[in-house]
């Protein structure tokens, strides 16, 4: 009788066990879905003392990595050209915002701040 108590209990116990191994795998798996994920979610772009600049940053050029150059005229009156290189998009990959420097035009540049979406 006292074995059969026992295996019955064991079985409870390692039961319970990989219950709550389970449980803690899906939290942990809901805490790294809120990583900042620029392939998946895309950017954002902030560009200091704007004045209708935008600047656009897709998914596919941060999975890519390439170096790329970007006008960012939007509703400006004038254009500035922004460059990521590899070494920004491999920072936005890991999920790091990156800041950069704009051409200098009409007598100024931006600073322009590059993070993921779900930053």
């Amino acid at each position: 009788m006292k074995r059969r108590v026992f295996v019955s209990q064991s079985v409870k116990l390692i039961s319970a066990s990989f219950l709550i191994g389970g449980v803690t795998a899906c939290k942990d798996e809901e805490v790294s879905s809120n990583e900042p994920d620029c392939e998946a979610a895309g950017t954002k772009s902030s560009i200091a003392d704007n004045h209708g600049h935008t600047l656009s940053v897709s998914k596919r050029d941060v999975i890519e990595g390439r170096t790329k150059g970007y006008e960012i005229q939007g509703s400006s009156g004038h254009t500035h050209t922004v460059v990521l290189g590899s070494e920004e998009f491999a920072s936005l990959q890991e999920g790091n915002s990156v800041s950069v420097t704009s051409s200098t035009d009409s007598g100024h540049s931006h600073i322009i701040n590059v993070r993921c979406a779900n930053a």
